[in-house]
């Protein structure tokens, strides 16, 4: 049994490299890893690095976002056990690959991330910067109601309310039952759908915390981020993750709280038949805990 790590990327450049040889100088076992290409146009040669360190190589001929990125390197992956990368990480253990999997397989409903190392643009650690232990959504401004914020200590138990830091590890087949990140778009949300959908189902997520993983944390990004799919991400997970009238009412909270979110308003109306399908799906089968449930055990985090 091996491990598959998928590593969707945009414009990342020699980032990709150093996150590859990071990965390689540090695993003990055979690792498959999926890189994939959100349609880059900073000419770099991805696909020259893809061939040196015998990875499975995608270039998406248009943007199709992280989150749709990354169910496809599920699809794509040969292995039961999976990790989410970004393309500009840094591993500091020998043998990490084995924790992971001995992990994942040992708990197939839970999903885990390991602790968070800030590094810097000159991917040196910032030592006196807190590691990141998962995180939790405060939920105390609907403004911004699906805003994380860092843990720094680990639970007991270290089960965490949601998984942060870009570093996730999980079982294929779990991953597939909650839907994995469909519905999101471009980028956002996408730690906080996979988190309460574990919540949800009866799953959990936890911290990995034997496994700490350096990130490279910026400010400015090599790619556009729209805002307003940002926020639609935010809506579509808060309207098909409860039922129409508990998600109409914190949606229309939201949206007249907050200003120039008429783009992501139009959009979910333009959705509706699309959202209501996915409430219907998702509702069917994540029924051990509710939506207002998960936001509560985060809120829990807060005192």
């Amino acid at each position: 049994m091996s491990l598959s790590i998928i590593i969707p990327f945009l414009n990342e450049g020699v980032n990709v490299e150093k996150t590859l040889s990071s990965i390689f100088s540090t695993v003990t076992g055979d690792v498959e890893v999926v890189l994939i290409n959100d349609a880059s146009d900073d000419d770099f040669v991805y696909e020259s690095i893809a061939k040196q360190y015998h990875c499975e190589y995608i270039r998406n001929s248009f943007r199709i976002g992280v989150a749709a990125c990354r169910d496809l390197g599920v699809k794509l992956a040969s292995n039961e056990a999976v990790m989410f990368l970004d393309a500009h990480m840094q591993f500091f253990q020998t043998g990490w690959d084995k924790l992971v999997l001995e992990r994942v397989l040992h708990e197939p409903n839970t999903i885990f991330c390991a602790r968070s190392v800030y590094l810097n643009l000159n991917w040196e650690v910032v030592s006196d910067a807190p590691q990141g232990c998962g995180a939790f959504i405060p939920f105390d401004n609907v403004q911004d109601f699906l805003a994380t914020k860092w843990l720094v200590n680990p639970t007991d138990d270290h089960s965490v309310p949601c998984i942060f830091g870009a570093a996730y590890c999980f079982n294929k087949s779990f991953y597939e039952q909650l839907g994995g990140l469909s519905g999101l778009l471009q980028w956002g949300g996408d730690e906080q759908f996979l988190s309460a959908k574990a919540f949800m189902f009866g799953g959990r997520c936890a911290l990995l915390h034997e496994l700490s993983v350096g990130h490279v944390y910026r400010e400015i990004y090599p790619y556009e981020c729209s805002q307003t799919l940002n926020v639609y991400n935010q809506l579509y997970i808060a309207s098909v993750l409860q039922p129409k009238a508990l998600a109409d009412h914190m949606v229309n909270r939201f949206l007249n709280s907050v200003n120039q979110v008429e783009g992501a308003r139009d959009l979910l109306d333009n959705m509706r038949e699309e959202v209501q399908a996915h409430r219907e799906y998702y509702l069917s089968f994540l029924n051990k805990h509710s939506f207002e449930e998960f936001l509560a055990y985060n809120t829990s985090f807060s005192a």
